[in-house]
């Protein structure tokens, strides 16, 4: 015997760019095996529909494929079986990663049939036993998930103003392929005038001190804004070269992020390095740097200065009354003779002559991590992965700060 339902769904706004909602209903109750039973998925015109079924303890399969019917008959096989829909726009690629645009449940139900309907009333918190998981669409219109299904949403940090939305998507913790409801809320961001704004890499980010969902509240320029007195907006974005960071200097949100800032960090570079040094096989154990990989690394070098100068003058410009603070670069290898932790040092060195030229060509502060760091790697960085742990992060906060005291004539 099997038991079938009757629900509303909710589609995933990943695949859609807005909630849409997919009626499912069909029969309830005990239902003879090898009946034949009709479904029927109502969702808005326009959207293909694909029908699927999981018996208990069984895979799932699809017992009609994508098409633009919005109807499926189905013999009914003996035992527990969930039921459901997947909707996609004609022609979109398949929903992959396991992530359904509508979710099936079974009911077990008896007696008339009937619909389950959207709470829309839910708060973001979460319910007890209950997991949720939020979806954000940014002012330019991409979707992007904040985390997998989890007890605790935990907040996000919006990356620039505008008008956000914020879906999210909750559902019964033990029931991992049960329905799930769906609430909306449509969010503005502001600019926070007279802030301290953040421009680099996964170290501004505070890569692996939190969720890297969002910037840790651990990364440096939270803690050098805490200490100066400011709201942050930290704009650093994890893998970014000198390259990125300029072209985003070019777009609305950086320009108008930057337009109230007081104070600005720019912390950029790193990965300048390691791309090139990853070009040129001098990464890992290889052998000993050829004539061509150091002309390479000091190629990248020079192009990375260039574009640091274009950056410096660009915030300049966008931000005419905000204090700047340039940092150079650490060295995350723990002091040693080995060849090539001597390589290494020596091409950071050199990349910190060029960063110390732009910073005296543009009359900015430098903040001095290199000897911050120097001897210190062991406490300062992540092991395996060159990032800050959280006292490095705590060391690059008072460099920080230490400039900006010096550069004002008073104490830190």
């Amino acid at each position: 015997m099997a038991a079938s339902c009757m629900g509303m769904f909710s589609a995933a706004p990943a695949a859609f760019g807005r909630v849409v909602r997919v009626v499912l209903s069909g029969p309830s109750g005990d239902i003879p095996a090898g009946a034949r039973i009709q479904w029927q998925a109502d969702a808005p015109v326009g959207l293909q529909y694909q029908f699927w079924v999981r018996p208990a303890g069984s895979p799932e399969r699809v017992i009609q494929p994508f098409s633009s019917r919005g109807r499926v008959t189905w013999t009914v096989a003996a035992g527990r079986t969930t039921i459901g829909v997947t909707v996609r726009r004609p022609g979109a690629p398949p929903i992959g990663s396991g992530e359904r645009v509508a979710y099936g449940m079974l009911v077990q139900a008896r007696g008339t049939a009937k619909t389950m309907v959207v709470d829309t009333r839910m708060p973001l918190d979460v319910r007890t036993g209950t997991v949720k998981r939020v979806w954000l669409e940014n002012p330019v219109g991409e979707w992007t998930t904040l985390g997998p299904f989890a007890s605790v949403f935990r907040g996000w940090t919006p990356r620039y103003p505008g008008a956000y939305e914020l879906v999210a998507m909750t559902r019964a913790n033990h029931a991992p392929n049960g329905m799930a409801t769906a609430v909306r809320r449509k969010i503005s961001v502001r600019t926070v005038g007279g802030a301290l704004v953040a421009l680099g890499d996964s170290i501004s980010f505070g890569w692996d001190l939190g969720n890297n969902w969002n910037p840790s509240p651990n990364a440096f320029p939270y803690l050098l804004g805490r200490a100066e007195h400011l709201p942050v907006d930290d704009l650093g974005y994890p893998g970014w070269t000198t390259a990125n960071l300029l072209a985003a200097l070019k777009t609305a949100r950086y320009t108008h992020t930057l337009s109230t800032a007081k104070l600005v960090t720019i912390d950029i570079g790193s990965n300048n390095l390691l791309q090139a040094a990853g070009a040129y096989g001098l990464l890992g154990p290889a052998a000993p740097p050829t004539a061509v990989g150091l002309a390479g690394m000091v190629g990248a070098i020079s192009t990375m200065a260039r574009q640091l100068r274009e950056i410096v003058a660009d915030v300049h410009r966008e931000a005419p009354h905000a204090r700047i603070v340039l940092y150079n670069l650490y060295d995350p290898l723990p002091p040693s003779p080995a060849a090539p932790n001597q390589d290494a040092r020596a091409v950071v060195r050199l990349a910190n002559q060029a960063i110390f030229r732009v910073a005296r060509a543009s009359h900015v502060p430098l903040a001095n991590v290199y000897a911050a760091f120097n001897g210190q790697q062991r406490v300062d960085v992540q092991p395996g992965n060159f990032h800050p742990t959280v006292h490095g992060q705590e060391v690059l906060a008072t460099v920080g700060a230490k400039v900006l005291a010096d550069a004002a004539g008073r104490a830190p």
